[in-house]
């Protein structure tokens, strides 16, 4: 629940259109960005769930200087659990089909019918809250208390 809290002192977070850039956002890509040897100069031209969720395992301690920058590297990081609990898990999502290994991660907030809601970063270019289709769950990922 910590990392969860955390978190949401990011929320509103939003990229900006344009030859600017949020300087909080700019600031975690190339930070995670560096382990890999790439930079980013618009906050807009890398995908930053994944390096997000790395931000926050770093702030509250989880993590000392580890980033991930691909939502599906989370799996071999975290146990999968069979359903979500609020602030205690991950849901990662496939993005564009289940086999494309490309992926959408963030934290576990609740799911009603075919819905599930996710807190992450990278939500429409913002942090927030934002539904899904459970269809697209991929797993949950259990994080340490």
């Amino acid at each position: 629940m910590q990392t969860l809290v955390e978190a949401m002192k990011y929320y509103g977070q939003t990229e900006v259109k344009g030859p600017a850039s949020n300087e909080f956002i700019l600031k975690l890509q190339n930070k995670a960005l560096a382990k890999y040897g790439l930079i980013s100069t618009d906050d807009g031209s890398y995908p930053w769930c994944a390096i997000f969720v790395s931000f926050i395992l770093n702030e509250t301690g989880i993590w000392k200087d580890k980033w991930l920058i691909r939502a599906m590297d989370f799996m071999k990081e975290f146990p999968v659990v069979a359903s979500p609990e609020f602030g205690k898990t991950l849901t990662l999502l496939w993005r564009e089909s289940p086999t494309s290994g490309k992926g959408h991660i963030g934290w576990s907030i609740n799911e009603y019918g075919a819905t599930t809601n996710i807190f992450g970063g990278n939500q429409d270019d913002t942090v927030n809250i934002t539904p899904f289709n459970k269809g697209r769950v991929k797993a949950y990922l259990k994080l340490p208390e």
